[in-house]
């Protein structure tokens, strides 16, 4: 009779090969975690330069029609902005009111 092969396979140097690749894995995945976190911070600094660069910058904005939603567009931007409002008719005394 002849010896069958029960598709067991020791644990021993077979094994090892995937450890050492898994380890490798883990550390390069730690890796691209710490530059992701850093790149992360990166991009919160640029974002918030650029929000108080834009915030210091004042706009000029046209309005055309000073009806309700002209008028709620003036309101709105005048607080922070340079707003020029045009419309057929004369709003001359609700524009000083702004």
């Amino acid at each position: 009779r002849g010896l069958r092969s029960s598709g067991y396979h020791s644990a021993g140097s077979a094994d090892a090969p995937r450890t050492v690749m898994a380890a490798a894995a883990s550390e390069s995945l730690l890796d691209i975690k710490a530059e992701e976190i850093q790149l992360l911070r990166k991009l919160e600094a640029l974002r918030k330069s650029k929000a108080e660069l834009l915030a210091s910058r004042r706009l000029r904005i046209g309005i055309v029609g000073f009806g309700t939603f002209g008028r709620f567009l003036t309101k709105t931007f005048v607080k922070h902005h340079d707003v020029f409002v045009t419309s057929r008719s004369d709003y001359s005394e609700q524009v000083g009111q702004l």
